[in-house]
Formats: structure tokens, C-alpha cells, sequence
């Protein structure tokens, strides 16, 4: 509760301005970061001279399972709360101030998680000459598995409420009073707000990279699998009860002007759920044979991919 009032009996003078603010804030924040990075190369190659191969075997692989979960929960509560401005003049000459009256409820919440999984692998087989082959094996698997769950919720809630005399106790209340006064009123500026935020967001920017270079006749795999599941949730209310906006100026045989008034009541409430998933799964593969007669190019090559968001 904030009061002001001044009282002038045969003082002539001028009251200041007046500022009279109640406010409650709560933030609440839970937030995971997963950037995992799997990397792997493969090099091999056989002789430079004529009659050597190269048939070795190579094989990655890769596998990673993320699993976050974020919760966040905001409230922010207000009751009661009152601003009273009334002052009194009595044969005294004189402007009153500017008054400035104000209560506000914020309450956010917010609930993350970033997962940003990278599978890099290279392989690469090579014979030497012509009638060298490279007839090895080259195999890749990539597998990644990712569980993210956010959820935020946010709650701001503003109640009137009563004194010890049980009157009304809420909201905002200006009543200067002017007898055989002169002098100009003030500028009354009074609101009374609530709000409201909750945010829960998902992000997956998985990626899966394969590379395969063979010389011959050998044989190439890559597997690249990506399961995915998100799920966010944000929840936010905004309640406003019993506020009020009360300007009752009062002038008797007091010459002057009133000021401008401005009076408001607001309630916002935002509730904000959102999913990215940027899967991205690239593979490739690259077999020849040598460029002089006599040499074959009769290898295998197989991709497999899937993803499941």
C-alpha cells in the first residue's frame, strides 16, 4: 500500500509530483545445451607397384542418444495492493503535482533445450597402378536418437482485496480536495496490469554425414538411421480481479484546472510452444576403376537412410 496525503491550511505553495507503484516479478528459466560431435576417418591404400591390392576392410560405427528434459513454472501473485493520493488544501494557493499510480504482476517462464549432434565419417580405399584392384569392404553406420520434452508454465494472478475496516483496498484512488484554492490539478495517471508468459521450446539440429571413396571393385555400405521425438508444452494465465481506477477531484470556490486523466485495466497473457527439428543426413559414395585397359569396375554400392521426427 502507498499514501499520500498532504494537507495545506492557509499555505500557499505548490505540491510535487507523485509516483506510487506496486509490482511483483517472478522469471523462471531451465535450459539444456547438447552440441555432441562424433568424428571418424579412414585411410587405407595399397602398393604404388603393379600386382599389390588393396583389400583391406573398413568399418565406423557411430551411435548417440540425447535425452533432455526441461520444466520451468513461474507465478507471480498480488494482492491487496492500493496506491491513495489525497491531498487537501484549505485557503492555499498553489498547483498540485503530476501523480503516477501504478500496480503490476509479471511472471515468465521459459524452458529450453538445444541439441545440436553432429556423425561425421570418411573412408577411403585406393589400389596402386593399373591391374592393381582395391576389392575391400567399406562400411558405415550412423545411428542417433534424440528425446527432448519442454515445458513451461506461467502463472500471474492479481486479486483485490480489503482493509481492517473491510473496505476495498484494490486498485487506485485520487481525490484531491480544493477549498478556496486557487491552482491547477496535476496530470493522473493510474493503471493496473498483469502479465503473462510462458515459452517452452524445442531444438534439434542433428546431422549425419557418410563419405566413401574406393579404387577397384570393392563393395560400399552406409546406414544412416535418426529417430527424433519433441514434445513442448507452455501454459499461461493471466488473471485480474477487483481492479479499479478512481479520480474524484473535489473544488470549492477554488479557480483553476483539472489535469488530463488517463486510467487503465490491462491483462496479456502468452503461451508459446515450439519444435524445430533440422534432421539433415547426407552420404556419399564414389567407386572407379583405374583409367588404363584391364582394369574393372564392378564393385557394389548401397545407401540406406531413414528418419523419424
Amino acid at each position: 500500500t502507498n499514501r499520500n496525503i498532504p494537507v495545506r491550511v492557509l499555505s500557499k505553495g505548490d505540491n510535487g509530483s507523485v509516483e506510487q507503484s506496486n509490482s511483483v516479478d517472478s522469471d523462471a528459466t531451465a535450459a539444456n545445451l547438447n552440441a555432441l560431435k562424433q568424428d571418424a576417418d579412414q585411410d587405407g591404400g595399397g602398393k604404388a607397384t603393379c600386382g599389390c591390392a588393396s583389400d583391406g576392410i573398413q568399418a565406423i560405427g557411430q551411435e548417440a542418444k540425447n535425452e533432455q528434459s526441461a520444466g520451468a513454472l513461474s507465478v507471480a501473485l498480488q494482492s491487496g495492493a492500493s496506491n491513495e493520493n489525497t491531498p487537501v488544501r484549505v485557503d492555499s494557493k498553489g498547483d498540485d503535482g503530476d501523480v503516477s499510480q501504478s500496480n503490476s504482476v509479471d511472471s515468465d517462464a521459459t524452458a529450453l533445450n538445444i541439441n545440436l549432434t553432429k556423425q561425421d565419417a570418411d573412408q577411403e580405399q585406393h589400389g596402386g597402378d593399373c591391374r592393381c584392384g582395391s576389392d575391400g569392404i567399406q562400411a558405415i553406420g550412423q545411428e542417433a536418437k534424440s528425446d527432448q520434452s519442454a515445458t513451461a508454465a506461467s502463472l500471474a494472478a492479481q486479486s483485490g482485496g480489503h482493509d481492517r475496516c473491510g473496505c476495498d483496498a484494490s486498485g487506485n484512488t485520487n481525490a484531491p480536495v480544493r477549498v478556496d484554492s486557487y491552482g491547477d490539478a496535476g496530470h493522473v495517471d493510474q493503471s493496473n496490469s498483469v502479465d503473462s508468459d510462458a515459452t517452452a521450446a524445442n531444438l534439434n539440429a542433428l546431422k549425419q554425414d557418410a563419405d566413401q571413396d574406393q579404387s577397384g571393385s570393392g563393395t560400399q555400405a552406409i546406414g544412416q538411421e535418426a529417430k527424433s521425438e519433441q514434445a513442448a508444452i507452455a501454459l499461461s494465465g493471466a488473471f485480474q480481479h477487483g481492479a479499479s481506477n478512481s479520480n474524484t477531484p473535489v473544488r470549492v470556490d477554488s479557480k483553476g484546472d483539472d489535469g488530463d486523466v488517463a486510467q487503465s485495466n490491462s491483462v496479456d497473457s502468452d503461451a508459446t510452444a515450439l519444435n524445430l527439428n533440422a534432421t539433415k543426413q547426407n552420404a556419399d559414395q564414389d567407386q572407379h576403376g583405374k583409367g588404363t585397359c584391364g582394369c574393372k569396375h564392378d564393385g557394389i554400392q548401397a545407401i540406406g537412410q531413414e528418419a523419424k521426427s
